[in-house]
């Protein structure tokens, strides 16, 4: 016998690891492709989309009452909550991301001016200049 998702997700939610396969297996290839489509990393990828199954166990899709029993009904819901899990942790994913790469590049600035104040300090002028114009793309000079 097939169950409603939200049949699953009930059971799911109080435990039954059967129910939870299940709705893995129903569920994880569409949600994993908008999560790649966003990422482009599959990492990155798999762990959204174990995120959001553990959001469906943990808080799960309440469905309204006119809803429950309409297993086509029940399916857009919960595909719609899904997707928007999905996508919102893939955003911040990107987002957290981004924070990173300038993070780093702060830090590489901040390392590029000590060695460059360094070279000055010990007299090396030349190397100090040297360093500045390949850092900084400098290639003809009049």
């Amino acid at each position: 016998m097939t169950r409603t998702d939200e049949e699953l997700v009930t059971r799911a939610t109080a435990g039954d690891l059967d129910s939870f396969n299940q709705l893995v297996s129903r569920w994880e290839r569409p949600i994993y492709a908008l999560a790649y489509r966003t990422l482009g990393r599959e990492e990155d990828a798999r762990d959204v989309v174990q995120e959001a199954f553990m959001k469906l166990v943990q808080r799960p899709l309440e469905l309204p009452a006119e809803v429950r029993g309409d297993a086509a009904l029940e399916r857009a819901l919960l595909s719609s909550w899904l997707h928007k899990v999905v996508r919102n942790q893939a955003m911040d994913t990107l987002r957290a991301e981004e924070r990173r790469k300038q993070r780093e590049e702060r830090a590489a600035e901040r390392e590029t001016a000590r060695e460059s104040a360094s070279a000055i300090e010990e007299g090396d002028t030349r190397a100090a200049v040297e360093r500045i114009i390949h850092d900084q793309g400098f290639t003809n000079f009049s």
